[in-house]
């Protein structure tokens, strides 16, 4: 064996395992963010997982919710899922949030926890909660898995009819990567001022930003690199791209769909 190949060798044997979207291992230490349903995505590196808008349940024939070959895997801790620990909720609303299968995953993994609004978390006890409303900053660092996490009110869309609702984009930083998550977010750009964001990897928006003037005001003052259009009805026929120079437009319409930063 040749020096090369030794080396090839040791960085193969060296690098620690990962899961893709179907469950299959790979030796990388990339940041993945895999498509769940509706606005539910997991972004997981090779220490740990964070799911937002995960677990909910069916809510009408234009919202997907995560099959059942997916919460096996959730509830058995298995491949893509054998890293997960927080569950983030951007709402209440049953297209994104399931306090019965959240309690279910509580009672089998009791040292994990569920961060949302008030409108969430007081379906659980105290000891399983982080509340994130009104924070306008940072709610979680962990260094040990290079994950941070920052939480901001956001109006919900159509805020006539949903004043009420508490709804919150979280900025997830993980491995260095900046991936925002703005849940029913309203196209306001003044929503959008707070100054600890900005120069986003991803952001991952719902369907209605792609052809909203006002939404492609907020990704440009983001900065944002790649967005995901989420939200997608099956069958609903959307453009392939925002037309902002040097944002890349990825549409997440099927389950276990992926990505790799």
């Amino acid at each position: 064996m040749n020096w090369l190949s030794y080396l090839l060798f040791i960085l193969l044997v060296s690098c620690p395992a990962s899961y893709t979207s179907d469950g299959k291992v790979q030796t990388n230490k990339s940041v993945s963010i895999t498509y769940t349903g509706n606005m539910g995505v997991l972004i997981s590196n090779d220490k740990t997982a964070v799911w937002i808008d995960g677990l909910h349940e069916y809510y009408g024939p234009e919202y997907l919710n995560p099959p059942d070959s997916i919460l096996e895997k959730v509830f058995e801790k298995k491949d893509i899922f054998s890293r997960l620990q927080w569950l983030l909720f951007t709402h209440y609303h049953r297209d994104h949030f399931s306090a019965k299968l959240s309690k279910r995953f509580l009672q089998l993994f009791p040292a994990h926890k569920v961060i949302g609004a008030p409108q969430v978390i007081d379906s659980f006890s105290a000891s399983h909660i982080i509340n994130a409303w009104n924070k306008h900053g940072e709610i979680l660092n962990d260094t040990a898995s290079s994950l941070r996490i920052k939480a901001f009110n956001i109006p919900h869309t159509w805020p006539q009819r949903h004043t009420k609702v508490q709804n919150i984009a979280y900025l997830v930083e993980l491995n260095g990567i900046r991936i925002l998550h703005v849940g029913d977010a309203d196209t306001d750009p003044g929503s959008f001022s707070f100054s600890q964001v900005d120069s986003i990897d991803v952001m991952i928006v719902p369907a209605w930003f792609l052809e909203n003037e006002n939404a492609k005001k907020i990704i440009e003052q983001l900065q944002a690199k790649k967005i995901i259009i989420t939200h997608i009805a099956p069958g609903e026929k959307l453009k392939s791209s925002i037309g902002i120079k040097n944002t890349e437009t990825i549409l997440f319409y099927k389950i276990s769909q992926s990505i790799l930063l």
